[in-house]
């Protein structure tokens, strides 16, 4: 009998010795059953953002709710912006300065640009764009 060195087959293979008295599984490598797996992993991580993606979202929404009210007291050390983060963010020009997103954006989609790096399409090209323009900028900085 032919298996991969799975738990299943491993319990057939320890039956058929028990019964039969001497080794007959053969060990081999199953990539279809890999195949298999990977989707599994693909179902269960899908399953699990669907059962828990609005009880984080409630989570990250309270979270921001407290994060734009709270106020930012002044330091006498430092030369940052007081106040409340939500009006920081959306008046930046009455705290003598600007919005920087813009400015990150255009680097980024530059650096892509220049390094022929394409968009990412799921989460594992997200987190490897990330660490490429990041390791980009740092060379550069």
């Amino acid at each position: 009998m032919r298996g991969d060195s799975g738990t299943e087959y491993g319990h057939v293979a320890h039956m058929q010795d028990f019964s039969i008295g001497k080794e007959r599984l053969i060990y081999v490598i199953n990539t279809a059953n890999q195949r298999i797996l990977m989707f599994l992993d693909f179902i269960d991580i899908s399953l699990i953002q669907f059962y828990y993606m609005d009880l984080l979202q409630n989570g990250i929404d309270s979270m921001v709710q407290v994060w734009k009210v709270h106020r930012i007291q002044p330091t006498k050390k430092h030369n940052c912006p007081n106040g409340q983060p939500a009006v920081i963010y959306n008046l930046p020009m009455i705290y003598e300065t600007m919005s920087y997103l813009q400015d990150v954006f255009n680097i980024c989609t530059l650096y892509m640009e220049e390094n022929k790096l394409t968009s990412p399409i799921n989460i594992d090209d997200t987190l490897k764009l990330y660490c490429d323009i990041r390791n980009l900028l740092f060379v550069d900085l």
